[in-house]
């Protein structure tokens, strides 16, 4: 299945497509209990291919953190230069950096079986990131994810306290926070692919 155009027209901005059984960043664990707006968030860092001098670090987020505790969070992304299209249970984001030739899509991916929503709904994610460069110039891009266990909520702070476990498979590593919400046994998982590259004898 194709992506559908990221064309300005069909893209709606600041805008979440539901992630299963919640939004990006309010994942229903049971009835109205969400994750509220925090510190879940994706940071972009740019340095240069040869001497790794740092270009560029922002959020990729047009979100305002004045009135939050974390007020030190920037982002340099321009609402202009953001598109998003949901076809759940898929959605595309399009972050244009212009002055560096850049342009990432971040392919949101829900996994559920088709026509069966109901048993096969979870609240999973898999972020699929692209990074196209038509700049001329050779950069180095990492893409660091940030994660607040909990659900930010203050009623349930103490809670948020969690230990952690070191997960790996075959595929990727990662980790899992494990803790408590309202009472309710609770544990996130998150981990990355691991893919062994090639270099380029070139």
């Amino acid at each position: 299945m194709e992506a559908p155009p990221l064309s300005r027209r069909l893209m709606l901005r600041c805008s979440a497509l539901p992630l299963t059984s919640g939004a990006v960043q309010k994942i229903t664990k049971k009835k109205n209990l969400k994750r509220r707006k925090g510190g879940t968030r994706f940071i972009l860092t740019v340095h240069t291919a040869g001497s790794s001098e740092l270009l560029f670090q922002s959020l990729l987020t047009t979100a305002d953190f004045k009135d939050s505790s974390l007020t030190n969070w920037t982002s340099c992304i321009r609402s202009e230069n953001t598109r998003y299209r949901g076809l759940f249970p898929r959605a595309w984001r399009e972050i244009e950096i212009p002055e560096f030739g850049l342009t990432l899509i971040c392919e949101q991916v829900s996994p559920v079986i088709p026509h069966n929503y109901e048993d096969t709904s979870f609240p999973v994610c898999n972020f699929h990131w692209t990074v196209i460069n038509t700049s001329g110039n050779e950069y180095v891009i990492s893409l660091t994810f940030t994660f607040r266990n909990g659900t930010g909520n203050k009623k349930w702070e103490r809670e948020g306290e969690c230990r952690t476990e070191y997960l790996q498979t075959t595929s990727g590593k990662g980790m899992k926070l494990i803790h408590s919400i309202n009472s309710m046994p609770t544990t996130f998982a998150i981990a990355a692919e691991q893919v062994n590259v090639v270099p380029d004898q070139d």
